[in-house]
C-alpha cells in the first residue's frame, strides 16, 4: 500500500476532463515518475473499489496479461478481442474444421 501511495503522489500527472466528459491524464513530462503516478492512481481506484470491475488474466496460454474486466457479469476472457481473443477463436474454429462435420445418428 505504501508503494502505491508513494507512486501516486510522486509524479506531476493530473486528471482532467476530456471534451466528451470523461477523464484523461495530463502529464507534465515524459518522466517515469509521471507514468507511475497514473498507474498508481488507477490502482488506488481499483483496490479501493471506486471502479466497478475485477482484475483478470487473459485466457490465452501465450499471453496471460492482466486486465481490468468491466464487462457485464465480469465474463471477459481475453485482454484484447482484436489480438488474443481473435487468435483463440480462430484456433478453435480451425481445430473444429479439421475434425470434420459431426455425424448425428
Amino acid at each position: 500500500m505504501r508503494i502505491i501511495n508513494d507512486r501516486s503522489t510522486g509524479g506531476r500527472a493530473s486528471a482532467v476532463l476530456s471534451p466528451r466528459g470523461g477523464q484523461e491524464w495530463h502529464l507534465d513530462s515524459a518522466s517515469v515518475e509521471d507514468a507511475l503516478s497514473v498507474i498508481a492512481a488507477d490502482a488506488v481506484d481499483i483496490v479501493s473499489g471506486a471502479r466497478e470491475g475485477r482484475m483478470a488474466l487473459c485466457a490465452s496460454p501465450t499471453c496471460r496479461a492482466a486486465f481490468f474486466d468491466t464487462s457485464r457479469g465480469a465474463t471477459r476472457r481475453w485482454c484484447e478481442m482484436n489480438t488474443c481473443g481473435n487468435r483463440e477463436k480462430k484456433a478453435r474454429f480451425l481445430a473444429n474444421k479439421r475434425q470434420g462435420p459431426s455425424r448425428a445418428d
